[in-house]
Formats: structure tokens, sequence, C-alpha cells
């Protein structure tokens, strides 16, 4: 109920339409009399997810550029120095989801899901986080150089974490864990890049 209710205020509101995506199964008998009566169609979460894998490769191909940006943004803090690296990752950055649909496109793939999708929006939720996040860094950067890095690892972590959702993977999980955990490391540690 509450998601055909979203529906309509995103449809009459916004001017959107929208998917209503659900995992596992309609399983009550009012929820099943529910989606019968209304007679709206559900998309099962792994159906979303699969879309979402064909057109972007499973994300592979999105990590790959990130891990290029990081790996040039530390190169670039060991030979021009800090405020450079700074602004390496967060150009950089900003480049990630155009190199990779220009590369998933080279590579025969669609590199879109369609607009309604409940997984778009999940997507454009993170990068609003995303962009949220590297302003935060960036002002702990002013405060304290060495906060930087960790404080970028901590904001893509915790993307990673939402991209179990988007891609139906939980090595994401893993990577996002992994990612968590060197922030939180370099901050409790002090390293200095």
């Amino acid at each position: 109920a509450c998601s055909l209710g979203l529906q309509g205020l995103f449809a009459a509101t916004l001017g959107r339409e929208t998917e209503i995506g659900f995992g596992g199964m309609v399983g009550r008998a009012e929820n099943r009399a529910l989606v019968d009566a209304c007679q709206f169609s559900l998309r099962p979460l792994d159906d979303l997810q699969r879309e979402m894998r064909a057109a972007y490769l499973d994300g592979a191909p999105g990590m790959l550029v990130s891990a290029l940006v990081w790996l040039v943004a530390g190169i670039v803090v060991t030979r021009a120095g800090m405020n450079a690296a700074v602004w390496t990752l967060l150009i950089g950055g900003a480049l990630i989801h155009p190199v990779t649909v220009l590369a998933l496109k080279m590579l025969g793939k669609s590199a879109s899901i369609g607009k309604g999708s409940p997984l778009a929006h999940l997507a454009m939720a993170t990068t609003v986080w995303l962009i949220v996040g590297c302003l935060l860094s960036f002002g702990l950067y002013t405060a304290n150089a060495s906060w930087f890095f960790p404080a970028m690892l901590l904001v893509i972590g915790s993307r990673y974490l939402a991209f179990t959702a988007l891609f139906g993977h939980r090595l994401y999980w893993a990577c996002g864990a992994a990612l968590i955990a060197a922030g939180y490391l370099g901050v409790s540690a002090q390293l200095s890049p």
C-alpha cells in the first residue's frame, strides 16, 4: 500500500513514472488481495538486479575505473604532494561514471536501465550521498590534511554497501567493509599519506 501511494505521489507531483520492486514474495493474503484488486505490476528485485547487472557488467568496469583513480591519486601524493592528490581524487572521482559508461558502450552494453526502475532511484540517491561525502571529506582536509583519504575511504565504502542492493552481489559488502575498515584504521592510526 505504501509503495502504491509513493508511486502515485511521484507521478502526480514529479511527473515521474516508477516501477514497484519487491524482494521475496507477496505472501500475506491481504497484501496479495491488494495487489490483485489494484492491478498494479510488481517487479521482483531479482529481475531489477539482473537488468542492472546486464547493463553495467556487474559493476566491474566502474570498480576498475575507481581503482585506477585511487592508484593515480596515490602516485600523485608521492610525486606532487597532498593538495594535488586531493584534486586528482576529486576530479578523477567525478569522471568515474562517464568513463565507465564510455567503456561499457565500447563493449556493446547499454549502460542504462529503465527510467522508472527503483534501482535507478537508489543509484541516484547513492550519488547524492557521494557528493555530500566528498564535500565533507574536503572540509576535513582543510582542518587536517591526513583525514582526507580515510574520510573518502569511509564515504566510498559506505556507498559500496548499497551496491549490494543494486547488483545483488555480496561481493560489494566485502569491498565496502574493506574500504570502511581501511578508512577507520587510517584515522585511528593517524596515518599520513
